[in-house]
């Protein structure tokens, strides 16, 4: 029996990595490595992200907070509205739906009982 679900969970995966959403995503990943100026973007999202995860630890007491807090929507703002980020996020959403979707048929078909991952927050919704 283990051999079996193995095998089917292997045919799962190669369907799933077959799908048009998840070739997109593959496409638009290798489109944003070589894109500089995306590049650019996400290395400033990145080091404004840790800058802001650092004074969040303090909140409003740090003195930086509201000037980092402001980079930090600007930063976002800046790489989350580049054209091949919103569609990647789009595909990205699309693969994980899907894989939320079969977690939550496979734990429905075993027993009524049993919550999917996202259902006991395990996954982001």
């Amino acid at each position: 029996m283990e051999q079996k679900l193995l095998e089917s969970i292997y045919d799962l995966t190669d369907e799933i990595k077959e799908s048009d959403p998840y070739q997109r995503l593959l496409v638009l990943h290798e489109l944003i490595e070589k894109d500089e100026e995306l590049q650019k973007l996400i290395k400033i999202f990145n080091d404004v992200k840790h800058k802001y995860e650092e004074v969040s630890k303090h909140s409003h007491y740090h003195p930086d907070y509201d000037k980092i807090k402001k980079e930090m929507q600007t930063a976002k703002y800046n790489l989350y509205t580049n054209e091949l980020i919103k569609e990647y996020k789009i595909h990205e959403k699309q693969i994980q739906k899907t894989l939320d979707d079969i977690s939550r048929s496979i734990a429905k078909s075993v027993s009524d009982r049993l919550k999917a991952p996202n259902e006991i927050g395990l996954l982001k919704k």
